[in-house]
């Protein structure tokens, strides 16, 4: 197995971003990650492991306002969507496989909706939020009992983000709530794939059933990654690696993995 490599992060064209060393072109296939609520380096070991694998360049990127990126928009789904879409329109070229985790898919969806036929594929990561379970209350229970799978490490390292995130953290969390993700991935009209895991208190099993069984132009499928927890593209990167890779498979979406022997 080759190391994972170094993503490069800077400021790039108006966002906090960190690059895989393969830069985009119109030929090919770049993974776009986008993170959970006010926070991205959690993301970075997926990235890592994505980049290793993955045929073309890999990147992850913070929306406006928080994990480095500026306050460009208001802090709500539609304003964070158009930024990202029109970043990644200056700044990615070819084709895109979107892959939102947590509060991120209802912008993945969004950016994949508006990327059209360049948008090859859909991931939804951990979806959120579930519209019979996401009162405040529900929220603040599910989110202390998903805890106990979560790495301390992690809760530290977002601790200081969301703290960065400053006001924009709960209106942006209020405009999620009200949010369809269901409809948003109706729009993008992608290959869809829905990823949850084993056990996650926020991102209930029958909901997550229903966003990858509605009836949709394009098909849909579920993958479930054996690792609990919400964010447990944290602690085993390589699970959503695969449930990629299985997902994409399954949606006849071809061309996007190096080969086994190659990795």
């Amino acid at each position: 197995m080759r190391p994972e490599p170094e993503l490069r992060g800077a400021r790039r064209d108006g966002l906090m971003s960190w690059f895989s060393a393969v830069e985009p072109t119109e030929d090919t296939t770049t993974i776009v990650l986008i993170p959970g609520l006010a926070v991205a380096r959690y993301l970075l070991p997926a990235a890592r492991c994505l980049a290793t694998c993955s045929a073309g360049p890999t990147v992850l990127v913070s929306p406006p306002g928080f994990a480095g990126s500026p306050m460009i928009c208001d802090a709500t789904v539609p304003s964070h969507t158009k930024a990202l879409l029109d970043w990644i329109q200056r700044s990615i070229p070819g084709r895109v496989l979107c892959v939102g985790h947590s509060t991120g898919c209802l912008l993945a969806a969004g950016v994949a909706a508006g990327l059209g036929p360049r948008c090859v594929m859909l991931a939804a990561v951990s979806p959120v939020f579930d519209p019979g379970r996401s009162s405040w209350p529900q929220l603040g229970y599910r989110f202390l009992a998903d805890g106990r799978f979560e790495s301390p490490v992690m809760f530290a390292v977002q601790a200081g983000e969301w703290a960065r995130g400053g006001r924009g953290v709960m209106p942006f969390l209020r405009s999620c709530r009200s949010a369809d993700l269901a409809a948003m991935i109706d729009r993008a009209a992608a290959p869809t794939l829905i990823v949850r895991s084993e056990k996650d208190s926020l991102s209930r099993y029958e909901w997550a059933c229903e966003l990858a069984s509605r009836p949709a132009p394009d098909q849909r499928v579920m993958v479930t990654a054996p690792e609990p927890g919400h964010a447990f593209v944290y602690r085993r990167p390589a699970q959503l690696a695969q449930a990629l890779r299985t997902g994409s498979a399954a949606l006849g979406v071809t061309s996007l993995w190096k080969s086994d022997e190659s990795t």
